[in-house]
């Protein structure tokens, strides 16, 4: 918990002390498309089911390609898609990885610096690739665009993710289905196209 707050609070330093740029970035974004690719890695997790209540995953990882249009300077919607891996599962290891598909909206807070914090939402359906599950996911992520040039930006932030899956058939795990809900904080980077 600690490695959050101290990196919530570099963000809002570097925020702070960033120096204003004689070309607003931000004045720009309106009616462009974004392009991005980002990863997301998480230490813990924690199921919600009240037989497993409270018990501690490995590790998730994420690789996000996503896509939107900016309605304004301040507020883009798209979609996006991932590939997930995630280590609580006790599943084989071939069995962990699974896709998600759905929409996404981002904020971007107003600021006159190459620095522009933004808040982002989004959600969609869960296809396990190897295994006879699905389900729906919840992400929240709040962080900084670093822009570089007015087209090109390092995003880094702190992503919250909710899941509530369904293993439809596990009979060899001597169960007929099973419902999973939990919850993860983490760290995401990548980068941004402004097209």
């Amino acid at each position: 918990m600690k490695q959050y707050i101290f990196i919530s609070i570099l963000f809002l330093s570097i925020n702070l002390w960033a120096q204003k740029t004689q070309d607003n970035i931000q004045a720009n974004l309106k009616g462009q498309f974004l392009v991005g690719l980002s990863s997301s890695n998480f230490s813990f997790q924690y199921i919600l089911n009240s037989d497993e209540s409270g018990q501690k995953g490995e590790s998730f990882f994420s690789v996000d390609i996503n896509a939107m249009y900016l309605t304004s300077n301040n507020f883009g919607i798209g979609a996006f898609v991932s590939y997930r891996y995630n280590d609580f599962l006790e599943f084989n290891y071939d069995k962990r990885y699974y896709l998600v598909i759905g929409p996404q909206m981002r904020y971007y807070f107003n600021s006159k610096t190459k620095i522009i914090p933004f808040i982002e939402v989004g959600g969609g359906y869960v296809d396990f690739l190897k295994l006879d599950a699905d389900g729906f996911m919840f992400n929240a992520a709040l962080g900084s665009s670093f822009f570089l040039n007015k087209n090109v930006s390092v995003d880094a932030g702190i992503i919250f993710v909710h899941s509530n899956i369904t293993y439809n058939d596990l009979s060899r795990y001597y169960v007929q289905s099973r419902s999973v809900s939990t919850n993860g904080f983490g760290l995401q980077l990548g980068f941004s196209l402004v097209l």
